[in-house]
């Protein structure tokens, strides 16, 4: 596990506070809030971003330099919120440090397409695009596991890598640092409650692997690097997941960071400590994965 000193993350901190919501607040007012935060994120002018479809599914293609590689991202937003234009920052960066195209998929939301419409959605773009590395933010980063889990099962190929940045993989929500760190700026166990009802329904997650992969069979997966915050609400799913790809025999690189909120990396833009994270990445697939 490598335990990183952050600094100077007030902006990203201010990006997150500023989400007004109205009182009680439905589904439309999230995404609205979460749209407008991540569309002030800096787009970077040197790298492409080409709308297109994969397997049916729409997905945005950004390249920025060289391609050895392909990455599906999943974004994060708790299943019911997100879309790909608001990681194309990210995804910029990430294909200029890892040589990549990176596919950004805009997979089904809830609860108009609760499970397991994303999953579908996400299998099939890996599983046509061929790609190298399945990364994931937030809800993200549990789909990312969960569809590897989905086309392992199937007896599908894989591809070589995962990332799972802050992953929420854990839907019955009995993780200790959900209730531990009440500072999280972001993240609220009520907001997550919220989401799996809408997400999931009456289905149980303890019985429903794909949907909680974290209950499921974490054997024969690819390699993955997992990072968190020290101090956010999901730090725990990062630990344990990590600690149960381990015991699954599966290598797992483990970097729980100081003084950053949820999901920092995709702040990369506008702050050193998330540049420092796609870093990371890169080097991890390097390693892991090379070309």
């Amino acid at each position: 596990m490598t335990v990183v000193d952050g600094y100077g993350l007030a902006h990203v901190l201010a990006l997150w506070a500023d989400r007004t919501l109205p009182p009680d607040p439905v589904i439309g007012d999230k995404r609205a809030a979460y749209d407008r935060l991540l569309d002030r994120l800096p787009v970077p002018a040197d790298a492409t971003y080409d709308s297109t479809e994969v397997a049916g599914v729409p997905v945005i293609r950004v390249t920025a330099g060289p391609i050895a590689r392909t990455v599906v991202h999943l974004h994060g937003g708790g299943f019911v919120m997100g879309r790909p234009q608001g990681y194309r920052g990210f995804a910029a960066a990430l294909a200029a440090a890892a040589r990549a195209e990176v596919l950004l998929v805009d997979y089904g939301l809830a609860p108009e397409r609760p499970f397991p419409a994303g999953l579908h959605d996400a299998a099939a773009v890996v599983r046509e695009s061929g790609a190298d590395v399945v990364s994931g933010d937030s809800a993200g980063g549990g789909l990312a596991l969960a569809t590897l889990q989905y086309l392992r099962d199937a007896g599908e190929p894989l591809p070589a890598a995962i990332v799972a940045i802050s992953p929420w993989v854990d839907l019955t929500l009995t993780a200790a640092s959900l209730d531990e760190f009440t500072d999280d700026p972001v993240v609220t166990k009520d907001s997550l409650r919220n989401n799996v009802s809408h997400y999931l329904g009456d289905t149980d997650p303890l019985a429903t692997p794909h949907a909680s992969p974290l209950q499921g069979d974490l054997a024969g997966l690819p390699p993955a690097i997992v990072l968190a915050g020290a101090r956010e609400r999901l730090r725990d799913d990062a630990v344990a997941l990590a600690a149960r790809l381990t015991g699954a025999g599966v290598a797992a690189d483990l970097h729980v960071v100081a003084h950053v909120p949820h999901v920092w990396p995709v702040f990369c833009q506008v702050h050193d400590e998330g540049r420092d994270a796609v870093a990371s990445i890169a080097a991890f697939l390097d390693r892991v994965a090379p070309t």
